[in-house]
This record gives structure tokens, sequence and C-alpha cells, in this order.
């Protein structure tokens, strides 16, 4: 029952945190919306239980109280098969209007000429001077942009960051957090002398999960770290990334890591940090603590540095929320999605949604304030952590097949099986390289 007593305070927080709610200024787009327009909205399965009644909730919120009289009809997608479930519908003619997705999906689709062009949305929010293009900070809003168009709006984000256990830090001794790599292997020598039965930093490092790749884009960001460049080619056999899998090495060497790591699943992580095996928890968002009984004492690590970082940063997964091309009512489907921007914190807090917002106001509603962490969060990632596409400034549709794959974490497996550094590092970055290479040989 918690969830609601926290959603009853979120919708009554909606309008004091959302902006300028229903407000539009005069322009191209909100001067041609397309009158009894009827949208298709489908709706990815966020969050397990009574999720769709929140979301069904507010698309009837738009449907009684929009003056064009557009009618919006949701559909819930399911995680599974949800890539050949939109493609399918795409090159079938049958895509919806406007949908949440993958973060690759906008830029992907705008690739194939099926993404609605949304910066008539960004015109209109700059007309009326509309707080959400602050409240949402400056390296998010050119993420979901290609060959410069903007084809999704960024809203949630899931958190690649490392998180503690404050009792075990506490009854260890260690008074002071670290900062670097050579401190945070200092911490793990006191955690693993203080409890032999727990293991001092857990992560997954198998080759078929998903949380293989955060891991290294938590590395990546720690150190300032690339694994391809603004042209699109791998650039993992670097002095950067030799320190990034050095400092694994070390860490599997001196038993810091399970020697079953490579093996585990995020199912099995996650039963060993919930059940206290566990001293932190390695690129997973604190989020799986939520309403347990850790929760109180699970803190996120401030981003520590590695030898080569300009400026340690944590990893923001960013997702969005976009249109196709397809529709027969672009400017309404533009107008629901700007509502929905300005309107979308009754999904987002005490539902379980597995994102959490980018908009730094929504920390201030119940449903984050009263939980440390997500301020943690807000501190060291939403407002200053670098994209899944680091260091590019946008989202490229390659790196649908980088996540899919997990060519990614090639590295990261080889160096925990025992393989040298620089070997794991050349077999990675041509595994990554290989990617490139055939998009492009596909594009000639």
């Amino acid at each position: 029952m918690k969830f609601r007593r926290i959603l009853a305070a979120s919708l009554a927080a909606t309008m004091v945190l959302s902006g300028s709610v229903g407000v539009f200024a005069s322009g191209d787009f909100t001067d041609e919306i397309e009158k009894d327009a009827e949208l298709t909205y489908w709706e990815m399965q966020w969050a397990s239980g009574d999720y769709k009644d929140y979301v069904q909730a507010m698309v009837d919120k738009f449907n009684e109280e929009n003056e064009y009289g557009i009618k919006v009809n949701l559909e819930m997608i399911p995680w599974d098969g949800y890539y050949e479930t939109f493609l399918t519908a795409v090159t079938s003619g049958t895509a919806p209007d406007v949908y949440t997705g993958a973060s690759t999906a906008p830029t992907q689709y705008a690739q194939m000429g099926e993404s609605l062009d949304l910066d008539p949305i960004i015109e209109a929010w700059k007309a009326e001077e509309n707080p959400i293009l602050e409240d949402i900070a400056e390296q998010y809003w050119g993420f979901f942009k290609y060959e410069d168009v903007t084809y999704g709006l960024p809203y949630g984000v899931d958190p690649k960051q490392i998180t503690y256990r404050t009792d075990y830090f506490e009854e260890a001794g260690i008074d002071k957090l670290p900062t670097t790599y050579d401190e945070f292997l200092d911490v793990c020598a006191k955690l693993k002398e203080t409890f032999p039965d727990k293991i001092p930093c857990l992560l997954t490092a198998g080759g078929n999960e998903p949380s293989s790749n955060h891991m290294v884009e938590v590395l990546n960001g720690l150190n300032s770290a690339g694994m391809f460049d603004a042209d699109k080619n791998a650039t993992v056999v670097t002095d950067e990334q030799k320190e990034n899998y050095e400092f694994i090495k070390t860490m599997m060497d001196e038993g810091y890591l399970s020697e079953g790591s490579v093996g585990y699943g995020d199912a099995d992580v996650e039963k060993m940090w919930l059940s206290g095996g566990a001293c932190i928890l390695f690129g997973r968002s604190g989020n799986i603590a939520v309403n347990t009984d850790i929760e109180e004492n699970v803190r996120v690590l401030p981003p520590f540095a590695g030898p080569s970082a300009d400026e340690p940063k944590y990893c923001a997964n960013v997702n969005g929320v976009a249109g196709f091309s397809q529709t027969e009512y672009p400017n309404a489907a533009r107008y629901f999605l700007k509502w929905w921007m300005e309107n979308n914190l009754q999904i987002l807090a005490g539902t379980g949604n597995g994102n959490l917002p980018l908009r730094e106001s929504y920390y201030e509603d119940p449903a984050y304030a009263e939980h440390i962490w997500y301020q943690d969060t807000l501190d060291y990632c939403v407002k200053t952590g670098v994209t899944q596409a680091y260091p590019l400034d946008s989202m490229f549709p390659e790196f649908a097949t980088l996540e899919g794959e997990k060519v990614l974490a090639v590295a990261l497996s080889e160096v925990m099986e025992g393989t040298d550094v620089d070997t794991a590092l050349q077999d990675c970055n041509d595994a990554i390289q290989r990617v490139f290479d055939d998009a492009r040989e596909a594009a000639e």
C-alpha cells in the first residue's frame, strides 16, 4: 500500500512540479493540431502489477481535458520480443503513433526514415519559456538527435552506478569514502578482512547478461574512457581502458570479486545483494533495494576517479518517448507527447517504474525525497551523468547491436576468466569494430 500512498501525494504535486501544464505557445505545430484525431500509444511494461492502471489514468486525463477532441488508445507492450514487435509494426505500416521503448529506437527508426520529427515541441517550449528545458540537464537533450534533428524526448534514466552497505562500511571502520581506484581497492581489502563470509564487491560479468554492459559503462565514466570515437571506430586499446581492466584484474586476483562472477546472472546478483551477501554492488541501480529490508542501509557511492579521469562520472542510461512518421496526425501526436512530458510524474513516482526521472524537480516529490539513495542518484548521476553513447553526444543506430550482442563486455568477461589484459582489450576492440564495419558495408 506504500506505493498507493506515495502516488496520491505525487498526483497532488504534479501540477506544481510539471511546469506550464496544458499551456501552448502559438507556433507552426500548435496552430495546426488535427482535431478529433485518434492516436495509438504503446507503453512498455516498465513496472509489474497494476502499472497499466496508472498509465491508463494519465491517458484518461488527457482524453478528457484536451481541447482538440484527441483520443489516445493505450496498449501495453511486454519487453519479451519487443524488438521484433516494433520492427514488424514499422515495416508492415502498422506502427503506433507514439511510444516509449528501447533507448536505441528513436535514432534507429530515424535512420530508416520512420521517426517523427520532434523539433517543433522543443521550439514550442522555447517560445513559452517552459521550465522543463532547464529542469532536465543540458547533456540529455541531444541524446535522441539524428542528423541534427530531435526524434525522441528524454524523460527517464536507468542509472548505472555503485551502491554500498552503510552498515557494513561502519562495522569495518571505513569512515572515508574512496575517491580513486587505489582507495577503492583499500576499501575492498578492509571489507574482505572484516567479512570473510561476504563478497566485498558484487557484479555481473556474464556475457549474456545486460548488466555486463552496464558494468563496462560504469568503468568508462569513472576513468573518462571511451570504447569508440565520433567516427564510429573502436577505441578499446588505450591506456585508459588498460587502467580499467588492470583494476578489474587486481580485484579478481585479490579476491575482492567472487570467482563465480562470470557465471552470475542478474537474478543471482540481485538475490545475493538483497540477502546481505555482499558489501558493494557494482553497476546496478539502487532501485532493486527499494521497499526491502536492506534499503535503509543502501547508499550510492560518490563516483571515484580512475588514473586518467578528467572528472569521474556515472552512466545515466537515458530512456525517451517518441513517435513514428507513419502517423496520420503528426501534430496531434506532438501535442500528446508534449503534454505527456509535462505530466508524466504520475506514472513515474511510486509506481515501481523502472525509470527514474530526468526532471530534477521531480525529486522533491515524496516518492523520491523520502528515499536517500534517490537523492544520491540525483546528485551523483542525474545532474552530471554521461549517457550510454559516451563519448558521443547522441545515440546511434549501431549501439543496438553493440548492446544486444554484449560485445562491450568482451574484455570484462575475458579478464575475469584469466585472459591477459592486452589480449582481452584487442579481442573487445575487434568485436566492436566488426559491428561498425558490418553497418558500413550494409549501408553501401
